[in-house]
């Protein structure tokens, strides 16, 4: 399928998802490839994104933009074929994005993309286990914004401005602390914070996920901007079942003149 690997409109650089590939049959680029007789020589995930952020790199090069200091917004799609039917991908099931966050730091040294990372079943090219698309702008300088939630673990950035523009992370209503090292029982152990969950003692009370949405639009409004100023908003979630209820939060959220989702 032809498209266009970046696209450029004035100072915004667009780049298309990209994978650690070179499109031939066998998918996988040959440098990314293990040998038969030696399977187990590299850690796949820091191969692939090594791969990835120099193609990265040339793309937005030839697009007179610069990876390190134009990135405002990451969007980072890794194959973690366990999930089950309620999306769960990340905690206790082995799966780790380590190695493509030391790759990415090799890069990205300073105020680090807003970023959102999703586990996924499958990529298009074969054997590929990670793909990242970007969004740049080059015209003003890019910062961070300041936001009054609990810091993110992976190192990049909750919140970016460029000029009158300003880009969030993918939030979520964790403090990334959860029940870990936790003694009480609180219920199952779960990585959101206090504040968004229900009782689970008291089982008949509350409206779970519809909670974790109203927290996570709280934090979000302390980027420095306003809700009311928000032109698009991306979500996701992990099953459809919970759609009524982001639906019913995001309707008391903005009761008029919603952006687009």
């Amino acid at each position: 399928m032809p498209y266009a690997p970046a696209v450029k409109a004035g100072p915004w650089v667009f780049i298309a998802g990209q994978l650690a590939s070179d499109f031939g049959p066998e998918g996988l680029a040959p440098e990314c490839r293990t040998h038969a007789d030696v399977p187990y020589q590299d850690v796949a995930q820091r191969v692939q994104t090594a791969y990835v952020m120099q193609n990265l790199a040339d793309t937005c090069a030839a697009a007179g933009a610069s990876l390190g200091d134009h990135s405002l917004r990451i969007y980072s799609w890794f194959v973690a074929p366990d999930q089950d039917c309620d999306g769960g991908t990340w905690p206790g099931d082995g799966f780790t994005i380590t190695p493509y966050l030391e790759e990415r730091d090799v890069v990205l040294t300073h105020d680090r993309s807003a970023s959102t990372g999703m586990g996924i079943k499958n990529l298009l090219a074969k054997d590929t286990i990670i793909e990242i698309d970007l969004i740049l702008k080059t015209d003003t300088k890019k910062e961070q914004v300041q936001l009054d939630v609990p810091t993110a673990l992976a190192g990049y950035s909750q919140g970016l401005n460029s000029g009158d523009v300003v880009f969030t992370v993918g939030e979520y209503a964790t403090d990334f602390k959860g029940d870990w090292g936790r003694a009480e029982y609180w219920g199952p152990r779960s990585a959101i914070q206090d504040e968004a969950r229900v009782p689970s003692q008291l089982f008949w009370y509350g409206l779970p996920l519809k909670l974790q949405t109203l927290k996570l639009l709280e934090k979000l409004e302390s980027c420095g901007s306003s809700k009311d100023d928000v032109i698009h908003a991306t979500f996701y979630y992990s099953h459809p079942k919970n759609l009524p209820e982001m639906e019913e939060a995001w309707r008391e959220f903005y009761p008029e003149d919603p952006p687009t989702p």
